[in-house]
């Protein structure tokens, strides 16, 4: 009986040390960076990235907080151009002035959220200050054009920098952008 005990002990051993030995494994490979020699690629646009979206077809499209700017990459981190230019400028706040500091995108695949009139914003990006603005390359390939419409949020409220673009069923969808430095809870 005591033998038996031992065989099943030491199979039951062995079968969860195999287990766990065999588990997933994963490697962290820097794509792209600010920093030379930091990445397989160096990119001086993305300072402070903070929001990154693509579509089902897209490349990955990068908010650039340090930059005012999108960049768009494919999987193995190298830069795709936009109307041969390294990025597409996000615009400041009306009537300001300097580089604006997007803290979200997201892909809008619906005909909803017009930059001009027939052409849908097909990324849309939300900055700090509260501006939201979309991108269509028909309309301007290099600069998203601004839209905006701010309600105000309660101050108890704490800011959460970002952009979320929710779909519910039967509905149009929306944006709703936070920024931190006004307060304001933005919609689109």
């Amino acid at each position: 009986m005591i033998r038996i005990l031992k065989t099943i002990f030491a199979v039951s051993l062995f079968f969860l040390l195999s287990a766990t030995s065999f588990g997933q494994h994963y490697v962290q490979t820097n794509l792209v960076s600010d920093i030379p020699g930091m990445a397989t690629n160096t990119d001086s646009n993305l300072r402070n990235p903070w929001g990154l979206t693509r579509s089902a077809t897209s490349p990955w499209w990068i908010a650039n907080n340090g930059t005012g700017t999108s960049t768009v990459y494919d999987g193995k981190g190298n830069l795709i151009p936009i109307a041969n230019q390294p990025f597409v400028s996000v615009p400041p706040p009306a009537n300001g002035s300097g580089p604006s500091t997007p803290t979200g995108t997201v892909f809008n695949g619906t005909t909803d959220f017009e930059v001009a009139t027939g052409k849908p914003a097909i990324f849309i990006f939300v900055t700090e200050d509260g501006t939201i603005s979309g991108w269509n390359p028909a309309v301007d390939p290099l600069q998203a054009s601004a839209d905006q419409c701010r309600a105000q949020r309660p101050r108890h409220r704490p800011a959460q920098p970002g952009l979320v673009h929710p779909q519910r069923a039967h509905h149009p969808p929306f944006e709703r952008g936070r920024h931190a430095a006004s307060g304001n809870l933005d919609f689109g």
